[in-house]
């Protein structure tokens, strides 16, 4: 849906919107996922029914292939929320629906703007909207300042061709026509009420995403005749301030489309955008399903078996993902794959990491763990028996690493999780005491001599093992950067990556080689130790662990044995990212 603008009459506002930043669109995905989590006035199972019935012609428009509306239920409880009614009250004041008339503000239309501004700004979307707009330095931190640029993004008013009579909220939330053609009216409580009144003629679905989304055609009953709205899209059950808020972090964040996962499903927000009286505002703004794996990778379809992803622990990743205050930024780091790899790969000059700011090597969750790499306690040599994990020097700095990281978010994420699950104390000593074990905790691994104990979870993931010329584990990007940095990395090339996040790879670490390593970046080692904990006590196997990060499909490889001393101990856990 793109929108021509011919003419702007523009009868907006004069208040300055905050400077557009060009925040990277990884970061902002991250921050929506986790806003779907705080979307708790959402439509709950059986509040919101409706009926698909047949596809709609792509061809013709006069086929109408629903008889019966969309929607065949709306909870009227639902309606009568608080942010809704104000919602509903609001586009009750939006009468004229042409686009080529106009329609300028009224005291009473800008005065239910505002309200409607405060009615949702005592929800945890908005909060958390404001408080990420904040963050990224494209909001202000005074309410009234920031209630005048929501009002100004979503309520200036312009012309689409000649008469000043739309805003972007009258295109998104209400509807508008030009000649024959609806534009916006991609609200689903608009649309489920204009049904009540046979306001709007559903002809039929054209894609869907179950109770998250769904690509349909309709026709707009008007007085001037029907309108023809031939393929559009409605975003289901989500709540009035969580689609507000959504586009609006997408347009102040200087984003056109924004990516998300709902409920395992891809979801675009498109923003489109223009400029009145200096400011960059709303002119519609409309949802689109997103495909299975995001543009820009390199996998390849795989036919073995198909995705299977667990809703819970989908949230679980995306709040973990959201809240995960200590991962790099995109400016922080960069990775450069280099050449994909074929037969007979060999070393190269090339590095895989560049650009890394080691500031954040400074910060508690890193400096615990480059303190263990710094103080040599653990021996790479599978064969070298490690030194014992529950007493002296080296008790001490894992001991310390583990309160650090347990005082994170993504860990008592992670930790509530295991609890719903059964698997785990609810007692966080208790927990942390299991955790010494499970990580820390020795095996052996060496083919020489099994009675070795020279391998832990721990060392095997974060810190990385020989086992003769080959590398075991190695796992963490903060341990490759350092062993990079010192000289000790001989990089090849990839097999298959994912942008920033992640990738299959060929390496050489002190003449010992990886012939397909892969590790998270754009992560904290806490989000990993708490992802690999999580995945191993509930999904372990190959690949049994499946989510998306950043709308990326991937898997976690996980499996546990017992500990040499008694008790249960991780042997390997590491991200896929060819499913």
């Amino acid at each position: 849906m793109q929108i021509a603008i011919v003419a702007l009459a523009c009868l907006a506002s004069t208040v300055s919107s905050a400077p557009v930043a060009a925040v990277n669109g990884a970061d902002v995905t991250a921050f929506l996922n986790g806003l779907v989590l705080n979307d708790v006035n959402r439509a709950q199972a059986g509040q919101v029914v409706v009926a698909y019935q047949d596809q709609a012609s792509g061809k013709n428009f006069d086929h109408d292939n629903a008889h019966n509306p969309f929607f065949t239920t709306v909870d009227h409880t639902l309606l009568a929320q608080p942010t809704y009614k104000s919602l509903i009250d609001l586009i009750s004041l939006f009468p004229e629906q042409n686009g080529n008339k106009a329609d300028p503000e009224t005291p009473d239309r800008k005065a239910a703007s505002l309200s409607f501004i405060d009615d949702i700004s005592k929800t945890a979307v908005f909060s958390s909207a404001w408080e990420y707009l904040r963050s990224v330095g494209v909001a202000s931190a005074d309410y009234e300042e920031f209630k005048t640029q929501l009002y100004t993004v979503w309520f200036s008013v312009f012309a689409r061709n000649q008469a000043a009579g739309s805003s972007g909220f009258k295109g998104t939330f209400v509807g508008e026509f030009l000649k024959k053609e609806v534009v916006g009216l991609t609200n689903w409580i608009r649309f489920a009420l204009l049904e009540k009144v046979k306001g709007v003629n559903y002809h039929g679905w054209f894609a869907k995403q179950l109770d998250v989304q769904v690509q349909l055609q309709f026709g707009m009953e008007l007085p001037e005749g029907e309108k023809q709205a031939m393929k559009s899209n409605l975003l289901l059950n989500t709540s009035p301030e969580f689609e507000f808020m959504g586009y609006a972090v997408c347009a102040l964040t200087g984003n056109s489309a924004c990516s998300l996962m709902i409920d395992g499903n891809e979801v675009i927000l498109n923003v489109d955008t223009i400029t009145v009286n200096s400011n960059r505002v709303i002119s519609v703004a409309y949802p689109h399903i997103g495909s299975t794996s995001a543009a820009g990778t390199t996998k390849k379809p795989t036919t073995k078996q198909p995705s299977k992803i667990d809703t819970e622990f989908q949230e679980l990743v995306d709040a973990m993902r959201a809240q995960d205050e200590d991962k790099p930024t995109s400016s922080q780091y960069k990775l450069t794959w280099g050449n994909k790899l074929g037969n007979n790969p060999k070393p190269t000059s090339a590095n895989l990491m560049s650009g890394v700011d080691e500031s954040l090597f400074d910060t508690p969750v890193y400096a615990a763990l480059k303190k263990v790499y710094d103080n040599g306690i653990l021996n790479p040599d599978v064969c070298v028996a490690e030194s014992d994990y529950k007493t002296g020097f080296k008790k001490s700095i894992l001991q310390s690493l583990l309160d650090t990281w347990s005082t994170t978010k993504p860990f008592t994420l992670m930790h509530e999780y295991l609890v719903k699950k059964n698997k785990v104390a609810s007692d966080l000593t208790a927990f942390k005491q299991f955790l010494t074990t499970f990580w820390f905790g020795t095996y052996s691994r060496c083919a020489n001599n099994k009675k070795v104990d020279g391998s832990s979870g721990f060392e095997h993931v974060f810190s990385g093992e020989w086992k003769g010329n080959t590398i075991d584990g190695h796992h963490s990007w903060i341990k490759y950067y350092l062993n990079q940095k010192a000289g000790d990395i001989k990089y090849y090339g990839y097999y298959s990556f994912d942008d920033q996040l992640t990738g299959t790879y060929e390496y050489d670490w002190a003449d010992h080689n990886k012939k397909t390593g892969g590790m998270l970046f754009g992560t904290s080692p806490v989000f990993d130790f708490s992802l690999f904990t999580a995945c191993s006590l509930v999904h372990s196997g190959s690949t049994a662990c499946r989510f998306s990060i950043d709308n990326y499909e991937l898997a976690v490889t996980s499996y546990t044995q017992d500990c040499a001393g008694g008790g249960l101990c991780l042997s390997t856990s590491y991200p896929v990212d060819e499913l």
